[in-house]
């Protein structure tokens, strides 16, 4: 008899394991659907500027760092700094006088 009982009782287990599976993977979905970050919920598009980590910002200050230095050995550093380009811009477009 007390091997009935135990089949029986593994029986229920299983049962409930499965149900347990079933809300688990249920409320996986659920949070993997959600927008939910640090701060809560967060709407669907996100409007503003975009912070960065310091890991980031490292990242973004080396590469502009190695473009300004290319930059500035091809010789296209006075493009950059407005050198040549005002004078373009003013004969192009000249001032709006009223």
């Amino acid at each position: 008899m007390g091997r009935l009982n135990l089949n029986q009782l593994i029986g229920e287990l299983h049962a409930r394991k499965e149900r347990l599976d079933a809300v688990i993977k249920a409320l996986e979905f659920l949070h993997e659907s959600l927008p939910i970050g640090p701060k809560g919920l967060k709407p669907k598009d996100r409007r503003g500027r975009r912070f960065m980590d310091l890991a980031e910002r490292h990242q973004v200050s080396k590469r502009m760092k190695n473009y300004w230095a290319k930059r500035r050995q091809s010789g296209h550093a006075q493009d950059a700094e407005g050198g040549d380009q005002g004078k373009f811009r003013e004969k192009e477009h000249p001032p709006f006088t009223s």
